[in-house]
């Protein structure tokens, strides 16, 4: 989650007002960037990075919407479709370990996962953009692997390396902010990496959610499980 580092929130626990939820929340609109349930559902959201940027609602009411109310993910999917326009441009994706679909506020679209590995950042599902290009290949390398360690994932989260210049995305925002959102994890005073989060659920059903954050300039500030 990139954020600006002023902003309020809370690290990941169970919601006081939704119990059988647990995830982070963004304590100035009271939404969340992705979250998950005792049921095995999870959903979280990403903004759409475009010029002019438009504005609406919080992308984090729609976490807390799908996992807080008792309809299906399938119907307030449906819902949301109508309804996307209420909020600031999104990507969102949301539903359980055998039913997982991509939502994008600019086109309307949901888009059932497919099996495999599948990445997202601030365009649509499966944009080649560098960093996400960056984290398939570690979690190709993860999923490969005989025993596989949260660690490393943590640790391609974690990387600061930002994009070679010839790969950048355009998105408006200019050539040296294009290099500053370019790096997994972004450094910054005001803005920056605010956390990383890891959500597993094994073949056994057990579900783990690890959350480590940081403060300006990439500081530490502890890590929840």
């Amino acid at each position: 989650r990139d954020e600006l580092h002023a902003r309020p929130s809370a690290a990941a626990a169970r919601w006081a007002d939704h119990p059988s939820v647990f995830g982070g929340r963004d304590l100035s609109s009271g939404g969340s960037w992705m979250a998950a349930d005792v049921r095995g559902r999870v959903a979280l959201v990403t903004n759409i990075r475009r010029l002019p940027f438009a504005t609406g609602r919080s992308r984090g009411h729609l976490v807390r919407e799908l996992l807080g109310l008792d309809a299906t993910i399938d119907d307030q999917l449906t819902r949301l479709q109508r309804r996307a326009g209420e909020f600031s441009p999104f990507n969102l994706v949301a539903g359980c370990v055998d039913r997982l679909q991509h939502l994008n506020s600019l086109t309307g679209v949901v888009t059932p996962l497919t099996q495999g590995i599948h990445v997202l950042s601030n365009d649509t599902l499966d944009t080649p953009w560098p960093k996400a290009l960056h984290l398939r290949t570690a979690m190709e390398r993860w999923s490969a692997a005989a025993d596989p360690h949260c660690d490393a994932l943590f640790d391609a989260l974690g990387d600061r390396r930002q994009a070679a210049d010839h790969a950048l995305p355009d998105t408006g925002v200019g050539l040296e902010r294009e290099r500053f959102l370019s790096a997994p994890f972004i450094v910054g005073e005001p803005y920056g990496t605010r956390c990383s989060t890891v959500y597993t659920l094994d073949h056994g059903g057990q579900a783990r959610l690890i959350e480590r954050s940081y403060g300006p300039l990439g500081a530490p500030q502890g890590a929840v499980e």
